[in-house]
């Protein structure tokens, strides 16, 4: 963990001060053309960050998960669509040597473009002691939109740090803040996601109020390359 500034463990998820400048650019910090900083009026021009979570899910412990942040934070939600199939031993054996040699995925277009976000929190189980080759599929093509990232990952207990560490480094970016949730810990993960949720509601800015044509424009889908 050391550098990478990543919390691996459940209910000890956080950043170092030294993250917070490096997940979120200073283009992220944004002024209102229309008021002046300190006025009343720049704060009306202040709303909540527009966040994304993004996540893939082969058994459902990652989606129920993604589910949870997304509602406490009033996210948008972004399944990553898998086309490979995985079920059965011959889907699990395909899966682990995927992500043990970081071989791409065979995934869906985006419905959810990132550059029309503040911050995307992605989602993946751990597959081989590694991310799982969708989210890795996902990240490689979206990462230069992402202006700020955080991860959260579900797993039977091995691999956390390798994981977020490949996430980050596949991003370029480190994260804001980080989650992990082993098996046994689903039935009581409510607190650790409260963490969570409170660690993203701190660092992520606070972005100003956008026109309504220039949401409308980044939310529409982008033809893929």
């Amino acid at each position: 963990m050391g550098a990478t500034g990543i919390n691996a463990l459940v209910g000890h998820g956080g950043t170092g001060p030294g993250l917070l400048a490096e997940g979120f650019p200073q283009a992220v910090h944004r002024e209102s053309p229309r008021a002046r900083p300190g006025t009343r009026s720049a704060a009306r021009q202040l709303m909540a960050p527009h966040i994304l979570v993004a996540y893939y899910s082969r058994t459902g412990n990652t989606k129920a998960i993604a589910e949870k942040i997304a509602a406490a934070l009033g996210a948008d939600l972004e399944p990553i669509i898998d086309h490979t199939r995985r079920s059965g031993p011959l889907g699990y054996l395909r899966s682990a040597f995927e992500a043990l040699f970081h071989r791409p995925a065979d995934i869906g277009p985006a419905v959810h473009q990132p550059a029309a976000y503040d911050l995307v929190i992605v989602g993946t189980p751990i597959w081989n002691a590694s991310v799982a080759s969708p989210v890795r599929s996902y990240l490689r093509r979206h990462h230069p939109a992402m202006p700020a990232v955080a991860f959260f990952c579900t797993c039977g207990g091995m691999g956390i740090a390798r994981t977020f560490a490949q996430m980050a480094k596949v991003c370029g970016k480190q994260p804001a803040a980080t989650l992990a949730v082993r098996e046994i810990d689903m039935p009581d993960v409510a607190p650790a996601i409260e963490r969570f949720v409170a660690e993203i509601n701190q660092a992520a800015p606070r972005a100003p109020i956008r026109p309504v044509e220039e949401v409308a424009a980044s939310h529409a889908p982008q033809p893929q390359r």
